[in-house]
């Protein structure tokens, strides 16, 4: 079978105007944007642009939080490029969350992890939703639901600023 296609190729110019391949190190920080004095006995991240997307891809295992603020919300930090910022609409791009363990959560009903990153920030939120018999309810992931060793595996993509 044949392909065809309709489009033209670009004459003179780049069919694709950026690519690049990478490591990053990512790192947890807190509400006061204190970063972490955790230690890692694993800590990998990758990442690959092409044109405005970035694809990333983390994985850590931490032995310790550190010097963070245990009350404050769990943000990753060093994302390899700021994501991009509409100023009239909201952009909330979406990761997926492979593993997360070693959590200390003290609810029963936390049925299922996220992450985010707004745009125009160069880092991820945690939340988790839990359910009651009528409703839903987001809550960030405070770092006092993390206990001191721990794994967190998370990919995404994201536009880039």
């Amino acid at each position: 079978q044949t392909a065809s296609t309709s489009g033209t190729v670009p004459s003179g110019g780049e069919v694709l105007d950026h690519y690049e391949e990478g490591t990053f190190t990512p790192h947890l920080f807190d509400d006061d944007r204190d970063i972490s004095t955790a230690t890692y006995s694993n800590r990998q991240a990758n990442y690959t642009r092409i044109g405005n997307r970035v694809w990333f891809s983390i994985s850590w295992n931490w032995n310790s939080l550190g010097n963070l603020t245990t009350g404050d919300n769990v943000k990753i930090g060093g994302l390899p490029f700021t994501s991009s910022n509409n100023p009239t609409v909201s952009i909330r791009h979406a990761c997926q969350i492979g593993m997360i363990g070693a959590l200390s959560i003290g609810v029963s009903n936390a049925a299922w992890f996220q992450a985010r990153v707004d745009g125009g920030r160069s880092d991820a939120d945690l939340t988790y939703t839990t359910y009651g018999s009528t409703s839903f309810n987001q809550q960030y992931l405070k770092l006092s639901d993390l206990s001191g060793e721990g794994v967190l595996d998370i990919s995404g993509s994201y536009d880039v600023a």
